[in-house]
């Protein structure tokens, strides 16, 4: 028995022109990632910028800190003037308002030299955690100098603690900022399995490797903007973040109180003729470990309502370990301090930061 099926004839050009579709660059890269991971930072899954103040948009120390020193800060890692960001040199460093090539009015951070060596670090708490199995890192940031060029060697270390040495240096990866024309650079390293979880991942932009011919005089300066580090081996467009969120970020780790900070007594409905007040006032975000204080006390002065006496106060650290919450230490100097209904406000002198930083 023969059974014959009849189909009706078509253009197989036709047909062939149907698979062609308009993917654009974004489409060839997603078909082109390689896990679930990859795609979905390219798709913009969740966060991708483990830089945080990677756009220099917080300042909480200063704008600009101009050291008057020169050399190396006494072995010891200090805060640039940008959240988040720190250095091993006595260099100048200050906010720069810039306008990228591709239109993008931007903060930008800048480091003049006071020595022949540029260099800037940024740590990520946790990275051992997020890159424990090793996988691949990529750097990516608008830069400028006002040399002719200046090295940048980008290294990787894991840390236990920034203060203490590192016990895992990966391999450098080298390039070169060219001339005062804003250009965007990015560089992508596989990174060694870490085997403890718990150590932060610092990340030092250093021209150590290159040699004196390509290191900055003094004067000279070189600029960043829209740092970002994310896993992958792309370099994708710039995570923005509001201001708003990018403080709260900062603020984990270091949190700034201006002078005439007002304090109020925490019992204005409760009588107290003599003795000592310690009410306790939260961090605008919780801390990442109990902070040390800067100055270590702050004096105020005060005013009062339906209170007779006089009386001092000062805000003091909190002696536990907390990572929540300071005091305003009040005390009687004499007389009814705080009848039923009354009240007192301190009002602080001068301003006071507490730090949580690596």
């Amino acid at each position: 028995m023969t059974v014959r099926v009849n189909k009706d004839s078509f253009n197989l050009r036709e047909k062939l022109s149907e698979l062609e579709r308009p993917i654009g660059l974004k489409g060839s890269e997603l078909m082109k990632s390689e896990t679930a991971e990859e795609a979905g930072t390219l798709l913009g899954v969740g966060r991708r910028n483990f830089c945080i103040n990677g756009n220099f948009k917080c300042w909480q120390r200063a704008t600009s800190i101009a050291s008057g020193a020169t050399g190396n800060s006494s072995n010891s890692y200090k805060y640039v003037s940008a959240d988040r960001w720190q250095s091993y040199f006595y260099n100048t460093y200050n906010r720069q308002d810039v306008v990228l090539p591709n239109g993008e009015k931007v903060y930008a951070l800048r480091e003049t030299m006071q020595v022949t060596r540029n260099f800037l670090a940024y740590i990520i708490e946790n990275g051992g955690r997020t890159w424990n199995q090793g996988g691949d890192i990529t750097i990516s940031f608008w830069a400028r100098t006002s040399g002719p060029s200046t090295g940048v060697s980008l290294g990787y270390y894991w840390h236990d603690n920034w203060a203490g040495s590192a016990y895992t240096l990966d391999e450098r990866k080298n390039i070169i900022i060219e001339g005062s024309e804003w250009k965007h650079y990015s560089v992508t390293k596989r990174l060694n399995a870490n085997a403890n979880n718990r150590a932060n991942l610092a990340i030092e932009f250093d021209n150590n490797d290159y040699g004196s011919w390509i290191k900055l005089s003094s004067g000279e300066w070189w600029e960043f903007a829209n740092v970002q580090i994310e896993k992958g081996k792309v370099a994708t467009e710039f995570e923005q973040r509001s201001v708003g969120e990018e403080l709260a970020l900062c603020q984990r780790y270091y949190q700034k109180f201006n002078s005439g900070f007002n304090l109020v007594n925490a019992y204005p409905n409760v009588a107290l003729s003599s003795g000592n007040q310690l009410p306790s006032f939260s961090f605008m975000v919780e801390m990442r470990t109990a902070p040390s204080m800067s100055p270590g006390t702050v004096t105020t002065t005060y005013d009062k309502w339906n209170a007779t006496g006089s009386f001092s106060g000062e805000v003091r650290a909190v002696a536990t370990t907390t990572h929540w919450m300071f005091q305003y230490y009040a005390t009687d100097n004499g007389g009814t301090l705080l009848p039923t209904g009354g009240y007192h406000r301190g009002q602080t002198t001068e301003g006071f930061a507490f730090n949580a930083e690596f």
